[in-house]
Parts: structure tokens; C-alpha cells; sequence
């Protein structure tokens, strides 16, 4: 796989951050009365605030401002066991090396990416792009296309790497070329991905370039 740029999702791509993700959307349901089950299984890959908005369908603008902030400090103050996922930090390690151009490009706030990427002891990028960047978050291709125009790339020159269905199809719908993480679905799950690998460790790079699948 040829590219001139890598972008990243981070939750499930980059770092674990599941049992920290459940545990503050665990206590938001509760807090709303909500089936916990139903919400946590709802919740992957999306926006919070759109899927805050879509599990309560009679909030106000202004009550589901309020529930974003809640949850945001909620997962910020919760960074217990996020840690990076095997290959991630080698991976990275040698884009820097090689001065690759990469971005992080996540459907979470500023504030909840930043915590976790540094609890995970990852570099910060040369671009970030969180929810509080973009008006419509994935599957919407809008986040990929604003990092991509960031690193002074075409969609072409752009490997997009993915954990969640959401994710996969933006981008899809950035017409890049996109390898799923297999941490939390299966590949069939993943099918509109290129390529599946289960972490960033069975992946390789190959001079400035190239991805080599091992």
C-alpha cells in the first residue's frame, strides 16, 4: 500500500480505552435511567454528542450540552488503564524516524483525546482533529478531508486507519484508502476496509512510502 500520509483514529486504533469509554458511559446511562446495555452498545464509533442526542430524543439543546460536558469531564478525569495497543508505539516511533506526515483524527472532544494520548504515553501529532474541530463528525468524511488539506495531501496519498464502522466508512467517503483494527469487530463487520489487521504490530513500513502486511 503506497501512501504519502497516515492518519489515525485513536480509541481502539491507537490505545485501549475501552474499559475507561464504558465505565464513565456506564455511569452516564444510570444517571439518565437508560438500559446500560443498549447505550454502551449504541455508543462505539459515534460522536457523543450525537449519540447523547439520539438516546434522549426529548432533551433540549441546552440539557444535552449539559450531558456532553458531564460525560467529557467524567472520561478526562478516567484514564485508568488506557494504555497504547501493541505496535502502536514502535509504529509511531518509526514515522518520526522517517518524518512521515500523520494525524490523529478522533470522534472524541479536545479535551478526552489529549488525556488519553498522553496517558497512553503517545507523541502529540502534527495534526489533531477531535469532534470540537468539525460540525459533522464520522461517518461524515468531512474530519479526514480537514487533516488530510492540514498535512497538504489529496485524498489519494492517504491510508486511513479505523477500529469502528463509522470510522471505516469516512473513510470511505473521503475516497482514501482505509486498513481496519480489528479490536472490537470482526472483519466481516469491517468489510468496507481494504485491508483488516488485529494492531499496528502484524504492519510494517517500507522505506517512506509503502505499508508491507505481515
Amino acid at each position: 500500500m503506497k501512501f504519502k500520509g497516515l492518519l489515525f483514529d485513536l480509541d481502539g486504533t491507537l490505545v485501549d480505552s475501552y474499559e475507561s469509554v464504558m465505565r464513565s458511559w456506564r455511569k452516564w446511562a444510570q444517571r439518565n435511567d437508560l438500559d446500560v446495555k443498549h447505550t454502551l452498545e449504541f455508543i462505539h464509533g459515534k460522536p457523543a454528542v450525537d449519540s447523547i442526542t439520539q438516546l434522549l430524543p426529548q432533551a433540549t439543546p441546552e440539557l444535552i450540552e449539559q450531558e456532553c460536558l458531564w460525560l467529557e469531564q467524567t472520561e478526562v478525569n478516567d484514564v485508568e488503564g488506557v494504555v497504547a495497543l501493541p505496535g502502536t508505539l514502535e509504529f509511531i516511533q518509526q514515522l518520526q524516524q522517517l518524518d512521515i506526515k500523520w494525524g490523529i483524527v478522533t470522534s472524541g472532544t479536545e479535551k478526552v483525546a489529549h488525556a488519553r494520548v498522553k496517558a497512553a504515553g503517545l507523541p502529540t501529532p502534527e495534526v489533531f482533529i477531535t469532534k470540537d474541530d468539525v460540525e459533522q463528525g464520522k461517518p461524515n468524511p468531512r474530519p479526514y478531508f480537514m487533516a488530510m488539506e492540514q498535512l497538504g495531501l489529496t485524498p489519494s496519498d492517504c491510508i486511513v486507519f479505523e477500529d469502528a464502522p463509522a470510522g471505516v466508512l469516512a473513510g470511505v467517503n473521503a475516497k482514501m484508502s482505509v486498513v481496519g483494527i480489528l479490536s472490537h469487530f470482526d472483519a466481516d463487520v469491517l468489510h468496507q476496509a481494504d485491508r483488516c489487521v488485529e494492531n499496528l504490530s502484524q504492519i510494517s513500513l517500507e522505506g517512506r512510502d509503502s505499508l508491507v502486511f505481515k
